[in-house]
C-alpha cells in the first residue's frame, strides 16, 4: 500500500507528465499510474479501460505536499471519453447492471457498470445513497416530503427506508419541534 508520503515524493520527481490516481472508495487505497504521453496518447491509453478516472492534474505546482485530486471524471461515449465535473452529477440511477449518470444540466449519461461501481469512482462527501436505486448529490436536492426527494431538476425521487436516517443526518432541519432529526 502507498502512503501519502510516498506518493508526494513520486509526484514531485514528475514534471511533464499525466498521472492518474484510482482510489477504492471501499478500502480507500490509491493506485498511481504514471504516464509519460501527451494528451491524444493519454485519451487512447484511456480509451482501452472500461472505467471513468479522476485525474490528477499539475500536481508539481501545488505548494503544500498534499495531492490533488481534480473534480473530475471521464466517461465514456460513443466516440471516446468525456470530462465532467463530479459537482454538476445530479445523481446515479441502477438500471440493472449498468448506471445512468444524470447532470444538472439534464444531459444523462449511461455507463456499463453498476451504481455501486460507478460511485467508487466518485471522491465527494457531498454524495449519499437514499435507495437501493439512487445516489444523490445533496447539492441538488430542493426539498424532501415524506419519504421523496425532490431534485432541483423537479425529479421525485424516493427514499427506502433503510436509508431515512442517513438522509436526515445529511439536513439540518428548522421549523419543527415536534420531530427531531439524529
Amino acid at each position: 500500500m502507498i502512503n501519502r508520503s510516498m506518493m508526494s515524493d513520486h509526484i514531485t520527481n514528475i514534471v511533464e507528465s499525466i498521472i492518474i490516481c484510482i482510489i477504492n472508495s471501499k478500502t480507500n487505497s490509491p493506485k498511481i499510474i504514471h504516464l509519460q504521453a501527451n494528451e491524444s496518447e493519454f485519451l487512447d491509453q484511456i480509451h482501452k479501460s472500461n472505467y471513468p478516472y479522476s485525474v490528477l492534474e499539475n500536481p508539481g505546482t501545488s505548494s503544500d505536499s498534499d495531492i490533488l485530486i481534480t473534480n473530475h471524471l471521464f466517461v465514456r461515449v460513443s466516440d471516446g471519453f468525456k470530462r465532467i465535473a463530479i459537482s454538476s452529477i445530479t445523481h446515479l440511477q441502477a438500471s440493472r447492471s449498468y448506471c445512468e449518470i444524470h447532470l444538472s444540466d439534464a444531459e444523462t449519461m449511461l455507463v456499463s457498470i453498476s451504481m455501486s461501481e460507478t460511485y467508487n469512482y466518485i471522491v465527494s462527501k457531498d454524495f449519499i445513497r437514499i435507495h437501493r436505486g439512487y445516489i444523490i448529490n445533496l447539492h441538488y436536492v430542493e426539498s424532501i416530503m415524506g419519504n421523496t426527494v425532490k431534485m432541483v431538476s423537479g425529479e421525485r425521487l424516493p427514499i427506502g427506508r433503510e436509508f431515512q436516517k442517513t438522509v436526515n443526518k445529511s439536513f439540518s432541519f428548522v421549523g419543527t419541534r415536534s420531530r427531531k432529526y439524529e
